[in-house]
Parts: structure tokens; C-alpha cells; sequence
């Protein structure tokens, strides 16, 4: 498996940024390199059956706060919720079955004969066993890329909630910038230098956030803006509950959702481990340059406007 550093610096590189630029405008800013590799390799699963199961999955940008939405929403006593990244159509391997389900080896054993099955049955067995290990009646699985298929995946899931979260173009930009900052080398954490093109980072914004917009209007589809889940975390969670048709957990028992992180399931995120701040809010102001401010607003301005997060070009 690539590792996740060695991945973004080949998307870094000189010939991938000319594929990735040319892509993105020849397809009128719908789509980049990363998210059209990610459509192929939803595609060859085939996943052509349908599931009634009522899946709750988080997407949105890196860097938009999905971790964030992941530990809040796993602190509600009915819902089952991973720390660790999940795409529910690609997890046939004993490690990823342990690492991130924590089943024992006798019941990964027991899977490892129902491989042969395909991923959407599979996939049906595995939450149903996590489900019941749990004792919970739902499941929450977060991944980022989930945006770039949300319409896939209504298809597949036509019970599903999506949960779609955004943020401010112009302060996921600085944060992909330097992204990933950290690796975990055995059971440590260690900080990186990566340096990432800011053309790049824009239109990574621009493509997840285009493709989540889209279901604005669908019934199982819901935004959550980072700011307002980092400025307001009960409000905000109480709406989401809501539309969940769940119950809102107690005050107490949502906000120390930190105590309960494993920091080495998510080292590009240890502040999960710590109360929510927000101290990376509105970072563009003091981050960006003035060409590289001039240059967002060039490129992505009409979106923050279409986002709610500028009335106009004046900024």
C-alpha cells in the first residue's frame, strides 16, 4: 500500500500537476485526477446491487473537519462509528478488518472464507457483525473521498444519510498545503515536511465541494460547515441529530468525545485528541499572500460565494 505521504508527493509532481490541470479545466472544474481514479475504482466493484441498510457516511474535502464530525457523532449511544478511515467497498483484508473493526481472528478467519462474495454482500456481513459486537443499531463510517461518489452511492445505498462537510476554501488550501504533516513510523508519530502546490489545493477544494453540492435538495444529504460545528458544537450537533431522527446526546457526554481518540488511528488529526478550538479558523488571513489571495479569488471566488462564505469579491 502507498503510503499516504509518497501519494501526495506523486500527485505533486511535475507531470501529474499538468495531468491533474488539464483535466480539471477540460471538465469544466468538475472533476481532478484523484477523484476520476476514485470514480474508476468505485466502478470496477461493481456494486450493482442495492442494500436497505441505513448507513450514515461523512465526506467533504481533507481538511474540512470530517474527523471532527466522525468523534462527535460516535459519541451517541445508538450509532457505531470507527476512528479509522473506512471506504465500505474495500475492505477485504484481514488488516483493515482488524485494524479498523477490531474483530478478533477467529472472526476475521471466518470472513476471509466469504471473500469470494461480492463487495456489497460482504460488505452487509462486516456491518452487521460490527453492528452486533457493538450493540448498536447504526453505523457512521467517514471517509473524505465519499463526496467525489455521493450520487453513486445514494444508488447503492438508497437509506444512506450523507453527511457533507465544508469549509472555507481558502483555509483547507493552507492546511493542504503542508499536508500530510505527519507520519507514524511503529508505534510513533513523527512530523514531516510536505509542500504542496497551492493551484493543486484549490482545485481539490473546488472539485469535493462541487461534487457535494450537487445533492443539495436530496432527502439524505446535509452540510455541515466546520465553522459552525467548531463555534457552535451543540447546536449544530443537535440539528444533525435531528436530521438523523436520533436523539441528542447529553451536552457532557458530546463534548468529551476526545477522551475517548487513539491518536495513532489518525496521526494526520491528534488534535482529535484534544477539546474542540478554533484557532484554525479564518488561518487564510494571516497565511495566504496577497498574490495568493488574488489568485484563490481568480480561481474559486464564485464558489466561496455559491458556499456562503463571501457575499462578493470584496474580500
Amino acid at each position: 500500500m502507498i503510503k499516504l505521504r509518497q501519494y501526495y508527493k506523486v500527485l505533486g509532481s511535475p507531470p501529474f500537476q499538468l495531468l491533474d490541470r488539464y483535466i480539471f479545466w477540460i471538465s469544466r472544474r468538475n472533476y481532478n485526477y484523484e477523484v476520476l481514479l476514485h470514480k474508476f475504482f468505485l466502478k470496477i466493484r461493481k456494486m450493482k446491487k442495492t442494500s436497505e441498510i441505513p448507513i450514515i457516511l461523512i465526506g467533504g474535502c481533507t481538511r474540512s473537519g470530517t474527523t471532527l464530525a466522525r468523534a462527535l457523532i460516535g459519541m451517541h449511544p445508538k450509532i457505531a462509528c470507527p476512528q479509522k478511515e473506512c471506504l465500505i467497498y474495500n475492505i477485504k483484508t484481514p488488516h483493515f478488518l482488524e485494524s479498523t473493526f477490531d474483530f478478533s481472528t477467529e472472526e476475521i478467519n471466518h470472513l476471509k472464507t466469504k471473500f469470494n462474495e461480492d463487495n456489497l454482500t460482504f460488505a452487509e456481513r462486516v456491518i452487521s457483525l460490527y453492528l452486533k459486537k457493538s450493540n448498536k443499531e447504526f453505523i457512521a463510517l467517514k471517509a473524505p473521498l465519499y463526496v467525489t461518489v455521493v450520487n453513486e452511492l445514494f444508488k447503492i445505498f438508497p437509506n444512506m444519510k450523507f453527511i457533507h462537510m465544508i469549509r472555507d476554501g481558502r483555509d483547507v488550501a493552507c492546511s493542504l498545503k503542508t499536508y500530510p504533516n505527519k507520519e507514524v513510523i511503529g508505534d510513533k508519530i513523527y512530523q514531516i515536511n510536505s509542500r504542496n502546490p497551492l493551484s493543486w489545493c484549490i482545485r481539490k477544494w473546488i472539485t469535493f465541494m462541487a461534487a457535494g453540492i450537487k445533492q443539495r435538495g436530496s432527502k439524505g444529504y446535509i452540510e455541515i460547515k466546520y465553522e459552525d460545528l467548531v463555534n457552535s458544537p451543540v447546536e449544530t450537533m443537535k440539528n444533525l441529530f435531528e436530521f438523523l431522527e436520533l436523539d441528542m446526546p447529553s451536552k457532557d457526554q458530546l463534548l468529551s468525545y476526545y477522551k475517548y481518540e487513539i491518536d495513532i488511528k489518525h496521526p494526520q488529526n491528534i488534535e482529535i485528541g484534544k477539546p474542540i478550538y478554533n484557532k484554525a479558523i479564518e488561518r487564510w488571513k494571516r497565511d495566504m499572500s496577497k498574490s495568493e489571495k488574488a489568485y484563490f479569488k481568480r480561481v474559486a471566488g464564485s464558489l466561496l460565494i455559491k458556499t456562503g462564505y463571501e457575499k462578493d469579491f470584496n474580500w
